[in-house]
């Protein structure tokens, strides 16, 4: 069995008084949790043993964390899905990772598949003494991001590469123990909520919850301050909305910040370094594919911060992983030269993403010595300092991150020509004022009342375009080419605009 699975499960027994969750109000005990956990194991082991993948609600609710943990006591992984997504992309989540169970809160189908509602299931508890020989090839958990090609890819990580992650966490000087209160934001489908409980039951902490009866990030700040959480992750986004209320906000019992999904501003950092004046702050880095992140860089207290043009540095690589800057004819760069940065190690997903044919073009065989090893393609361009910090420089794709999430703007122009064949789009984003990430989407098409409700219906909540902008046409330059200065120009305009 993984190592790390095999501590929680351990941390259930030697913690079983202390709380593991704090959700909508409710505490659940380690001991109440294991003994979800033995139920919802007691079911799942004769009825899906010829299933390696469960599917399951991605709601922050103590069933569905004692389903992760029984499918991983079985060997078994996980593939969130949420019930907030068009039912269209929830089947082809389904279908390419082979679901045939999904574990619910409630009764309820998710794309084609009816759930299982945890709560329903038999109530006979067997603590089972028997340990599966689990591979460490054997997929932990499938995640699914944006797509380049208009549907999701699916990137399955290994119990393998999650022992891998778990023992470069605790290299990075990061701590935690029991007595932590350890902030959970992120929906399930985001890599970094992992971060957040992963980490708290390796330590025997306790997972708290935001009230999701009002904006997320007042609900963040609400939480900290009524829970005295002491370790929070989050995506810089989130605390730029929070921004104007800096001056009201004093944390003294946050003792680590953990920032990741997105580039964070030196300026910003600074900024919520007086609402937390003990806390450590950390800028941290990684592609879904690598598992949770790779790179961490702590704000020092006492020099300057490494940054580039104003965004913080995402630090060094985990000891285990082996991280270069390529060029685009495959040169390494040298010292302060900008390229796309290549990840090779344990932390790498092993067999490439579910579907082979998102392979293509994802990895880079780098020869080392007498033997090619095979780099994962983050599409991010960095450029390394004299010692050896890596410095964000933007993408290399068409990719953006919003909310955290990584979304292709090929998917989001590909489900609007879906709705529209005839059309042409551009999606883009624009800086507000306020420093928010919006995404604008060009439409060279007839205006109809239905279009951006049908869009919004074919692409998950993060993915919405934030405006519309209709043309007669795209714009474009003398050799046919669109006229991207232009239509950035724009985009901007139509931002600063709605945001003044």
């Amino acid at each position: 069995m993984s190592k790390v699975v095999q501590r929680i499960l351990h941390q259930l027994s030697s913690h079983h008084r202390a709380a593991a969750l704090h959700l909508n109000n409710k505490v659940t005990s380690y001991a109440d949790l294991k003994t979800q956990v033995d139920r919802i194991r007691h079911y799942l082991e004769p009825a899906c043993a010829e299933q390696p993948l469960i599917g399951i609600e991605s709601t922050h609710h103590e069933d569905i964390f004692a389903g992760i943990l029984a499918c991983w006591s079985l060997g078994k992984g996980f593939v969130p899905i949420s019930p907030g997504n068009p039912a269209a992309r929830n089947r082809r989540i389904a279908e390419q990772a082979n679901i045939k169970t999904v574990l619910t809160v409630s009764e309820r189908s998710i794309g084609t598949l009816q759930g299982s509602p945890i709560s329903e299931l038999p109530n006979k508890v067997e603590a089972s003494s028997d340990t599966p020989i689990v591979n460490s090839g054997q997929i932990a958990y499938v995640l699914f991001t944006s797509g380049s090609s208009g549907f999701p890819k699916g990137v399955p990580i290994s119990f393998g590469n999650l022992d891998a992650f778990t023992r470069s966490f605790e290299q990075t000087g990061i701590t935690l123990s029991a007595a932590d209160r350890v902030l959970l934001i992120s929906d399930l489908g985001f890599d970094m909520s992992l971060l957040s409980y992963l980490t708290a039951w390796m330590a025997g902490a306790c997972v708290y919850g935001i009230d999701t009866s009002g904006p997320k990030y007042l609900m963040t700040a609400h939480a900290l301050d009524v829970h005295k959480i002491s370790v929070l992750v989050t995506v810089p986004s989130l605390l730029q909305l929070l921004s104007s209320h800096f001056h009201e906000l004093h944390y003294p019992h946050l003792h680590t910040t953990l920032l990741c999904g997105e580039a964070l501003r030196e300026r910003l950092a600074l900024a919520w370094s007086q609402c937390a004046p003990s806390a450590r702050l950390f800028n941290i880095y990684g592609p879904t594919e690598c598992t949770v992140f790779t790179h961490a860089y702590e704000l020092p207290t006492t020099k300057s911060i490494t940054s580039f043009q104003g965004v913080v540095s995402i630090g060094k690589p985990h000891p285990e992983l082996t991280a270069k800057v390529i060029g685009s004819d495959g040169r390494a760069m040298t010292c302060g030269e900008v390229g796309e940065l290549v990840i090779h190690g344990p932390q790498v997903m092993e067999q490439g993403y579910l579907d082979p044919v998102h392979n293509e073009g994802s990895f880079l065989s780098i020869r080392d010595g007498e033997a090619s090893k095979s780099y994962y393609r983050t599409g991010d361009l960095v450029r390394q300092d004299a010692e050896g910090n890596f410095l964000y420089c933007g993408r290399a794709d068409n990719q953006v991150q919003l909310q955290g999430h990584r979304v292709e703007l090929n998917e989001i122009i590909y489900q609007a020509q879906q709705i529209k064949p005839t059309g042409a789009f551009h999606a883009t984003t624009a800086v507000s004022a306020s420093g928010l990430l919006h995404l604008v989407l060009f439409c060279a098409a007839q205006r109809t009342e239905d279009f951006e409700q049908h869009l919004r219906q074919s692409l998950p909540e993060y993915m919405h375009p934030h405006s519309f902008i209709y043309l007669d046409e795209l714009p474009s330059i003398s050799n046919g080419k669109l006229d991207l200065v232009e239509l950035e120009r724009m985009a901007r305009k139509r931002i600063e605009t709605s945001h003044a």
